[in-house]
């Protein structure tokens, strides 16, 4: 695994595919291929080596839990399976915008995507289950509906829909979502009103926001830290972890627990990087892939509670509702789902979830 720095010297920090394969020196890993270009299998003492470069703009960082989901793999394909893979991070944004990424995998322009189930409205609507407010109970039921049947039917349903990609194991993404704003205590959705947030593009997102009072906006994460130091949104319905790691408590003062939506990363990778490993990889790189997820995921179950002590650290006032306060909460968000937005939603899906309740 290597990461490849974000460009000096230079206004723009979106970088090309090119650029990344030249910091990761890949010339050596073409001379390598020779003239028969990429994909090269070099094979030395028992150790197979696949020389392409997998490029996967998910962090940089060992405390994000998709670097660590994607690294995993590399390490595990190596110690378990004697594949060598040349796995190339890169920090987030530094490749497009996250909406962004969820197009250019497809392409081939990066091999490795993540997105929320929110972001990847955009793209499909198959996973807009997932974001019902108030679906799934806890951690523990979220990790046996990402591990069931219905969630692997569902990344099915989505390659043969999209034709482009392969859908990897799900990374979590911290937990439950918090509502967190830089102007009040939110106690009840009572509160809510006239504040503006920051959502996704999905209609489950919007409506959610809409249901306790609140004016959405839907933004790109990696426009959202401006748009609120410059009050074109209040705040945000985002997780511990990303609340801190992208430095929200900076603006941000007040966030309440309404622990309505958890949140996942449907992750992929372009269909012609998974096709162009010879099919004992394939294999491998799943089974791999699995076993990653799984160390990511379990780290990131922990986290949960310890970014909302670091946020409470850097002065956010981090509010639990009362039992009360939160069937107010969850009432008024359950109005979404007598929504339009339901209508496209396979309702056996959401029956398999709540079976694994």
């Amino acid at each position: 695994m290597r990461r490849a720095d974000s460009p000096k010297n230079s206004g723009n920090s979106l970088v090309s595919r090119r650029q990344v394969l030249k910091a990761s020196s890949v010339v050596a890993a073409g001379a390598a291929a020779g003239l028969t270009g990429f994909p090269a299998i070099v094979r030395s003492a028992g150790t197979k080596q696949f020389l392409r470069p997998i490029i996967a703009p998910l962090g940089a960082g060992e405390d994000e839990p998709q670097y660590i989901a994607v690294t995993s793999i590399e390490k595990i394909l190596k110690e378990r399976f004697d594949w060598e893979i040349d796995m190339v991070t890169h920090p987030y944004g530094t490749m497009g915008s996250t909406r962004g990424q969820l197009l250019t995998v497809q392409t081939g322009f990066i091999d490795i995507a993540a997105g929320s189930t929110g972001n990847w409205s955009t793209v499909t609507k198959l996973w807009q289950f997932m974001d019902l407010p108030y679906l799934l109970d806890d951690w523990e039921h979220a990790w046996r509906v990402i591990h069931s049947d219905a969630w692997w039917e569902t990344a099915k349903k989505m390659e043969d829909e999209l034709g482009t990609i392969k859908v990897l194991p799900a990374s979590t993404s911290g937990g439950f979502r918090m509502l967190s704003n830089n102007t009040r205590k939110l106690i009840t959705p009572n509160d809510v009103q006239g504040l503006k947030f920051r959502t996704t593009a999905s209609p489950l997102d919007v409506g959610l926001i809409r249901s306790w009072g609140g004016n959405p906006s839907p933004i790109d994460w990696f426009e959202t830290y401006t748009s609120i130091q410059q009050n074109v949104v209040n705040g945000i319905h985002v997780q511990p972890y990303w609340t801190h790691r992208f430095n929200f408590f900076e603006v941000l003062k007040h966030a309440t627990e309404v622990r309505a939506v958890w949140a996942v990363n449907v992750m992929v990778m372009n269909r012609q990087t998974y096709e162009a490993m010879p099919e004992a990889l394939q294999d491998a790189f799943m089974e791999a892939a699995k076993e990653a997820s799984d160390i990511a995921n379990k780290k990131d179950w922990g986290w949960e509670e310890l970014y909302k002590d670091k946020l409470r650290q850097d002065g956010v006032d981090v509010y639990k509702p009362s039992e009360a306060e939160y069937q107010e909460w969850r009432k008024a968000g359950e109005t979404v789902w007598e929504s339009d937005a339901v209508k496209s939603i396979d309702k056996s899906m959401v029956d398999k979830v709540m079976a694994q309740r």
